[in-house]
This record gives structure tokens, C-alpha cells and sequence, in this order.
């Protein structure tokens, strides 16, 4: 079988993962693979580096649109690109979140981490004028055209499920959760301190775990992540300084050992972001032994089932924080037995079904 891959960009992170874990299970049914991307060789090289798949053949190919500006325009760019290329495969796995602009000749699995047509709905940075006005193009785009479908539509999470029936007309698609743990390591909830991982910028909302570090000023609050926008990273120093916060550490594109020894040695791991898809850190931090403290809203739901440990707002955050601190967690035996849907192995399996 002859096998594409279909991602806007590759690299280190939550759909990189998805499709590093894809590719093994794909590689099994497979004599060939081609990645189209828009990222360039340098890129592909890295992410076929992080996710040890170098010992597995791989043809990178990548297509013109880098410098389009935003994701959500980068996406159906790169399925106009590599339309005419991909009409050759057997089967096109497509982690790209876009499923129009394609050929009918292929078989299809697509991968949803979101569809990127209801992006504006949900993300608040929309609600600011330039962003509603950037957006135009793409809601008429969506708008005036066709999705055909040859294959299988899966989703991340419930979440995101429902927004793919609402934007793809009622398709009926499946939630296949992604691989974010190589197993359930989970023992108990120990530790000390706060974590939280996610790139710092408006959307993960570090400003508010800071505000919550101001009012737990005896309490470590350890805020992980890579700098996607320069801006609110120093908005986030410079509130960490005006309010001398000296219980808070900020660490920027740390090691994946220290990211390991920081979830290891936390007591919570907070995580503030509103309509989070599916959210692969959180999962991560629970496995790790971490009580999970997260917002209320998107595919947080499902990974944290226990409503005692969900916030709507900045004040029932601190209620919760403070009775984690106090020695409330979630149920362990509960918490391991579902964890096990978000494995490795439960993903493997479930996309083998497909193909």
C-alpha cells in the first residue's frame, strides 16, 4: 500500500505526537510513506529525530505556503498544494484538520485534532477585530464549499467530535483519543508545589496562574513551556517582578528530563486554558502523580471526569487549589483505569481497525 501523510507543519508537540504514533502502525501496511508538509527538510529531519522514526522509510516532501500567515489558512493551503501529488496514493492519513480541497481517489482516514473552520468560534482571540476580520475568508470559504468524504473521520476527543459534525455536516465520524502516554505509571498523588506545561501565550492564560501564585504566595508554582509569542512571555516577567513574585519559576523550553522530574516532584498541575481540544499535558501530569486543577470547558471534561476538580472561574480555582493543597485528590484506582484509554496501545489498536 502505497501511504501519504498530510500535516500543515511537523515538529515537537501534540499532532507531531499523533503522527509519529500513526506512522508506526501505518508503516506495518505500508511500502511506502511520503509526508507533504509545508515544514522544510530541516524540520521534518528534527521531528523524525525527536520520535525515533528515522529507522522507517520516509519520503519528506514539502510543498510552497510556509510564509501564509496562521495555521488555520496554512492547513487548506497545503491540501490545494499537494492535491494533484496525493490523488496517486492508496491511502491518505490526514492530520491536518482540514478535510476539503482533496481528491476522490484515495482513501481517507482523517485525523481531527480540530476542524479548522470552527476555530473562530471557540478561540477567544477572535473576539478582537483584526482576528473577526482575518477570519472572513475562511468562514466564506467553508461556507461555499463541498466535503467529500472516501474513508474514515476521527476526532480527538468529544469536544472536538461535535464541532466535526457541526462543521463537516453530521459526518459520521469517531472519537479516537491520542496517544499521550506510553503507558499508566500512575502510583499515587504525591508531591509538592504547582506545574503547569503549555507556550506561553494569551490562550494557555499563564497570567491567571500567576495570579493564583500571588495568592499562594507560600506555595512553589514551577510554569513550563515554549515562547510562542515573545510579548506575553514579558507580560508574564514583568507581572512575576511588579508583584515580586518570588514563588514563581518560569521556564522556557526546558529538557524533556527536567519536564519529567518537574511533573514527578508536583503536587498539581494546573492547567488554565478555556477549550482546550483534548489537552495531551494535563494526561500527562496525572500520570506523573499530579492532581489535575483545570478549567471547566473543551475536552478537559473528559480528561478529568471528576467535576471537583474543574473551574469555571479565578475564585472557584483558588477553592479547589486550596483543597488539593490541603490533601484532596481523585480517586486513584478510578483515575489508572482511565488513563488507559489515552495510551499508546489503545491508539494503536483502534487506528489498525480503520485501516
Amino acid at each position: 500500500m502505497k501511504t501519504a501523510l498530510l500535516q500543515s507543519s511537523v515538529g515537537v508537540g501534540g499532532r507531531s505526537k499523533v503522527l509519529a504514533a500513526s506512522i508506526r502502525v501505518l508503516n506495518s501496511h505500508s511500502h511506502s510513506i511520503d509526508l507533504h508538509t509545508l515544514s522544510n527538510s530541516t524540520e521534518i529531519e528534527k521531528f523524525l529525530n525527536y520520535y525515533g522514526l528515522v529507522d522507517i522509510d520516509i519520503t519528506g516532501i514539502t510543498h510552497s505556503g510556509s510564509i501564509v500567515p496562521g495555521t488555520i489558512y496554512q492547513q487548506p493551503v497545503l491540501n490545494i498544494a499537494a492535491r494533484s501529488s496525493i490523488a496517486e496514493y492508496d491511502l491518505v492519513f490526514n492530520s491536518n484538520n482540514c478535510i476539503r480541497f482533496l481528491p476522490n481517489t484515495p482513501k481517507y482516514i482523517h485525523y481531527v485534532h480540530f476542524p479548522t473552520s470552527r476555530n473562530p468560534r471557540i478561540d477567544p482571540k477572535y473576539d478582537r477585530l483584526p482576528y473577526r476580520i482575518a477570519s472572513v475568508p475562511l468562514i466564506l470559504m467553508s461556507t461555499l464549499t463541498a466535503t467529500k468524504l472516501n474513508g474514515h473521520v476521527l476526532a480527538n476527543s468529544k469536544f472536538t467530535l461535535e464541532h466535526t459534525q457541526e462543521a463537516y455536516d453530521s459526518l459520521d465520524a469517531q472519537v479516537l483519543y491520542p496517544p499521550a502516554l506510553e503507558s499508566v505509571r500512575l502510583r499515587e498523588f504525591s508531591g509538592e508545589g504547582i506545574v503547569s506545561v503549555g507556550s506561553f501565550n494569551q490562550n494557555k492564560r499563564q497570567l491567571l496562574q500567576l495570579q493564583m501564585a500571588k495568592h499562594f504566595p507560600d506555595t512553589e508554582f514551577r510554569i513550563i513551556g515554549s515562547i510562542a509569542s515573545e510579548p506575553y512571555y514579558a507580560s508574564c516577567r514583568k507581572y512575576v517582578a511588579e508583584n515580586e513574585l518570588d514563588n514563581v519559576t518560569l521556564l522556557p523550553d526546558v529538557s524533556d528530563q527536567r519536564l519529567r522530574d518537574e511533573l514527578q516532584r508536583s503536587r498539581i498541575f494546573l492547567h488554565t486554558m478555556k477549550n482546550e481540544r483534548f489537552g495531551i499535558a494535563p494526561v500527562e501530569g496525572i500520570n506523573h502523580g499530579c492532581v489535575p486543577v483545570v478549567h471547566n470547558s473543551g475536552g478537559q471534561s473528559e480528561v478529568v471526569p471528576d467535576s471537583d476538580f474543574r473551574f469555571d472561574n479565578p475564585s472557584e480555582c483558588k477553592a479547589i487549589l486550596a483543597d488539593v493543597l490541603s490533601g484532596k485528590s481523585p480517586s486513584k484506582k478510578t483515575m489508572r483505569t482511565h488513563l488507559k484509554q489515552f495510551t499508546e496501545s489503545n491508539f494503536r489498536s483502534g487506528l489498525s481497525k480503520y485501516i
